[in-house]
């Protein structure tokens, strides 16, 4: 049954996103592209070690964000959109998954494009709420 007294909150995450936002703000606009990130793995021998502090400090405090997000009510459903096959979004799975949140995976149009889930994403919040009416 329905508690009125409740406020209950889906989150979708544009994962990919914040991970390059992040990445952006702390190192300067474009800085994510120009290092090539989204391929860089921490575990390859050739790995260079500059980037690998540069992603460290960029890190996504994932906890800080499902506790802020918390804050507006009982989280019901949390989603997290990314191509979880790129090792800097892998990095993270651990993390999210600790934390119930649902990974979703998207595949680039393009190698060197960003996820562009929006076109799905009205139709998935319209499904969430009327799946958890208030």
């Amino acid at each position: 049954m329905n508690d009125p007294g409740v406020t209950r909150v889906a989150v979708y995450i544009d994962f990919d996103n914040i991970v390059i936002s992040r990445y952006d703000q702390v190192h300067g606009r474009g800085q994510f592209q120009r290092d090539k990130v989204r391929g860089f793995n921490r575990a390859d021998r050739s790995a260079d070690p500059g980037t690998a502090e540069k992603l460290r400090r960029a890190t996504v405090d994932v906890g800080a964000v499902i506790d802020f997000a918390s804050s507006f009510g009982t989280l019901v459903l949390t989603r997290a959109y990314a191509d979880w096959s790129a090792p800097v979004n892998a990095d993270y799975s651990g993390q999210l998954v600790s934390r119930a949140v649902d990974l979703v995976q998207l595949f680039p149009a393009a190698a060197y494009a960003r996820m562009v889930p929006t076109s799905g994403w009205p139709w998935m919040r319209w499904r969430t709420c009327s799946a958890f009416p208030t």
